[in-house]
């Protein structure tokens, strides 16, 4: 069986994309006024800077959600011919964000950060390439793949703003455009807490350690191994390690145990 072991990032000369907004100046960088795709990465550089530079000029926090909206949704369609109405992400950063983190903060200093962090991706996966635990072939019980902070939190950034191709391998998505539209099934408290859990990532991320290494594991598990869940005394992650921020918040605006999923707790 042929395994996929790496992921080609959106830095790679080998990602192209069309870009039907005319997002990109083809005369600026001396391409072809015909050319029907353009580098991918020249895309995002382009988009990004100019998300970064209005919200400089823009005072008003309405017309700068607006912009961030616009961007995301821009990039979707550009990509993957996907139109998508960010209404939820909308709702989420007029009415609810601002109870946590002040939107001041959060177009001054938080996203200006995570698009300085996306436009480093080059620079911090040189090879342009990601690892991936890739499905077992033969018995090893377990592989793992190591990356760090920054690598993290970059790929975060794309996860956010969608520009992260979705894998041949993977049925599930690959960026976080599904909490940004409301439908019959959407659970908005859930989704807050989502989001909120990934701003309040990035407003302390210059607090973490450049260098830590994050492991990730993909065991295999025989069915004698597997655990009765339910059942079970044992902890996973000892409650010693668990700190939850803004519990009263949560507990007021969502439903509180669902939200402990992983939203809120900082390790």
């Amino acid at each position: 069986m042929n395994i996929n072991k790496h992921y080609i990032l959106p830095c790679s000369c080998e990602q192209k994309t069309e870009d039907p907004l005319s997002i990109v100046d083809v005369l600026k960088y001396k391409l072809k006024e015909d050319i029907m795709e353009i580098p991918k990465w020249l895309f995002i550089e382009n988009i990004f800077m100019e998300l970064k530079n209005n919200l400089k000029i823009i005072n008003n926090n309405e017309e700068k959600i607006n912009v961030l909206i616009d961007t995301i949704e821009t990039i979707t369609y550009s990509f993957y011919k996907k139109t998508i109405k960010a209404d939820l992400l909308k709702k989420y950063l007029n009415q609810f964000l601002p109870n946590i983190i002040k939107l001041d903060v959060l177009f001054d200093d938080i996203i200006p950060s995570m698009i300085n962090l996306g436009i480093r991706m080059p620079e911090l996966f040189p090879n342009n390439i990601l690892d991936i635990l890739y499905l077992f072939e033969d018995e090893k019980n377990m592989t793992s793949i190591k990356i760090n902070e920054k690598q993290n939190a970059c790929l975060l950034v794309h996860m956010f703003f969608n520009t992260l191709k979705k894998p041949n391998w993977n049925n599930w998505w690959s960026g976080f455009y599904i909490w940004y539209e409301n439908n019959d099934s959407t659970n908005e408290n859930i989704i807050y807490s989502y989001l909120t859990t990934l701003f309040l990532y990035f407003q302390k991320l210059n607090t973490f350690n450049e260098s830590d290494d994050i492991v990730f594991i993909r065991r295999k598990l025989h069915n004698m191994n597997i655990p009765a869940w339910n059942i079970s005394s044992v902890q996973i992650i000892s409650s010693e390690k668990i700190k939850i921020e803004n519990e009263i918040i949560l507990k007021n605006n969502s439903n509180y145990y669902n939200s402990l999923d992983y939203a809120q707790i900082v390790f």
